[in-house]
């Protein structure tokens, strides 16, 4: 796989590699040291899309993330879409149960976990960014845990998803009410896919 990437980089093709982070099926199965979330009900909490999490708090979980960014980073990607590297904005959120894996302010494990990937990431030439919804980003990221305050601080770029509720003006005005450089630029893909970037 190293070596068809660094075929397609000395093509000149951007490398992206998007990292699904605390959204984990797999990693959720091993639950590591009882990593995973759960519901009031004392059972595993699911998503919108029936995907388990587990939690940022939980130090082998953001180590294997950050190991496995630092590995992507040296196998020649671009740039790193880190999707999910938060609390669960979507769904039955209202039914996870407030624990140490689901503490009542999240934004501080949520800038640790960016903290330590961006720390081992020095040096390297990745791009590093993030993947969130428009709706969490216009509330503050009260939910998720992700502000746009950290976005701004520890993404390079970020790739905003919209819903109809959710209108590009709002994103911008929350991004750029945390301290977006306003020369940075908001850039539409194609209007089917529903992805926004802010660039």
């Amino acid at each position: 796989l190293t070596d068809a990437l660094k075929s397609l980089s000395d093509q000149g093709i951007y490398l992206v590699a998007r990292v699904d982070c605390l959204r984990d099926q797999l990693l959720a199965g091993l639950n590591v040291e009882n990593s995973v979330l759960v519901a009031k009900s004392g059972r595993r909490w699911y998503d919108f899309w029936g995907m388990s999490w587990v939690s940022p708090v939980n130090t082998q979980v953001r180590q294997y993330l950050v190991d496995l960014c630092v590995e992507l980073s040296q196998m020649g990607f671009d740039e790193l879409v880190l999707d999910s590297a938060y609390f669960p904005d979507q769904g039955e959120v209202h039914v996870l149960a407030q624990s140490t894996n689901y503490p009542d302010t999240r934004t501080t494990v949520v800038e640790q976990f960016w903290q330590e990937v961006t720390q081992a990431l020095e040096g390297s030439e990745v791009r590093l960014s993030a993947q969130v919804r428009g709706d969490s980003l216009v509330e503050g990221g009260v939910t998720s845990g992700m502000t746009p305050q950290l976005l701004d601080q520890y993404a390079q770029r970020v790739w905003v998803t919209l819903n109809k509720a959710t209108t590009q003006t709002q994103v911008t005005r929350a991004l750029t009410q945390a301290g977006m450089d306003p020369s940075r630029q908001l850039v539409v893909q194609e209007a089917a896919s529903g992805q926004t970037i802010w660039e």
